[in-house]
C-alpha cells in the first residue's frame, strides 16, 4: 500500500521525508493527535481532574521499579528516571 502512494511522487521528483509524510498523512494524523490531546487537557482541567504534586511523589516513592533489590525507594532511581 504504502509503494502504491510512494511509487507516484518517486516517479514525478525526488522524494523528501516530507513528501512521504504529506503523502501517507501522517501531518494529518499528528495534527489531529494533538488537537485531541489538547481538547482532552481543557476538559480535564474544566473538571478539575488531576493529581496533586504530593500524591504524584506518594506513588512514585512505592512504585516497585524504584525500589532497591533490599526494598526500600531508590530516590536515586527516580532522579534517573525523570531527567
Amino acid at each position: 500500500m504504502i509503494e502504491n502512494v510512494i511509487r507516484p511522487l518517486r516517479e514525478a521528483k525526488a522524494l523528501t521525508q516530507e513528501d512521504v509524510a504529506r503523502a501517507l498523512g501522517i501531518d494529518r494524523q499528528i495534527l489531529a493527535q494533538v488537537t485531541s490531546e489538547i481538547a482532552l487537557d481543557q476538559e480535564a482541567r474544566k473538571m478539575r481532574l488531576g493529581l496533586a504534586d504530593s500524591e504524584i511523589a506518594k506513588r512514585i516513592t512505592s512504585d516497585p521499579g524504584f525500589q532497591t533489590p533490599a526494598g526500600p525507594w531508590a530516590s536515586a532511581s527516580v532522579q534517573k528516571e525523570t531527567r
